[in-house]
């Protein structure tokens, strides 16, 4: 038998392949945004959630709309040791996100010789009972 970890490895290329993909294709960022925040804040009736507007959290992220890189499991934060996407091409990366305005995570190219996990700290968001 194999060992098999819980999740996907894989959700962490969601926007940078939607960014990539969609753009080539067309797809405007304002429909990309709908896709990620909105459309899903909606859905799971998280209030307060989904947009950039006054009283909204401002949970956010920066992309890097031109940084050409490829998905190598070996370079994700997964638990997983493997990846569908293995060598697929990307045209964006994430390089930060903010929750409620604060930092949450930033690129390792930031945070230098310090581990990934320790820049991000804890988790930043807590669960929202609807």
């Amino acid at each position: 038998m194999f060992l098999a970890k819980a999740g996907f490895g894989g959700a962490e290329y969601l926007l940078p392949g939607l960014i990539s993909e969609g753009r080539r294709r067309g797809l405007p960022y304002g429909r990309i945004a709908a896709l990620t925040s909105w459309n899903p804040a909606r859905r799971f009736g998280l209030r307060g959630k989904g947009t950039i507007a006054p009283g909204y959290d401002a949970d956010l992220c920066l992309v890097d709309p031109e940084h050409a890189w490829t998905v190598r499991a070996q370079e994700s934060e997964s638990a997983q040791e493997y990846t569908p996407f293995e060598g697929f091409p990307m045209t964006a990366k994430v390089t930060d996100t903010f929750v409620r305005g604060g930092i949450g995570c930033w690129s390792r190219a930031r945070s230098s010789a310090r581990r990934w996990a320790a820049t991000c700290g804890g988790p930043a968001a807590e669960t929202v009972r609807r």
